[in-house]
C-alpha cells in the first residue's frame, strides 16, 4: 500500500471540505439568530470527515488482514461507497488548484 503525505490522503481533504461545507450554513444560521441550527449543521458536518477516516481505516486494516470486523460481503461495497466519496474529493481538489 502506497504510504502518502498527509495533505495528498482522501482523508484529508475529505476532513477539510466536509468541515467547509459544514461551516459556511452554520456561520449563516448563526449570524441570523439560528444557534441551535448552526450547532446541528457543525455537528452534521463533523461526523462526515469521522465516518469517512474510520470507514477507510477499517477497510485498509481489513484488507492488509490486520482485523476481521466487517462481513466479507461487505468489504467490497464499502470500498465502492469510501472509493465514491474519494473521487468527489478528488474533483473537488482539482477544481480547486485551478
Amino acid at each position: 500500500m502506497e504510504q502518502k503525505d498527509g495533505v495528498k490522503t482522501s482523508e484529508f481533504w475529505t476532513a477539510v471540505l466536509s468541515v467547509i461545507a459544514g461551516a459556511v450554513p452554520a456561520v449563516i444560521a448563526a449570524t441570523r439568530g439560528n444557534a441551535t441550527v448552526a450547532a446541528i449543521v457543525a455537528g452534521i458536518s463533523l461526523i462526515g470527515p469521522v465516518a469517512y477516516i474510520w470507514g477507510r481505516s477499517i477497510l485498509k486494516a481489513e484488507q492488509t488482514k490486520q482485523t476481521d470486523l466487517i462481513p466479507d460481503g461487505w468489504e467490497q461495497r464499502l470500498s465502492q461507497v469510501l472509493d465514491a466519496v474519494e473521487q468527489v474529493t478528488k474533483a473537488a481538489q482539482a477544481g480547486k488548484d485551478q
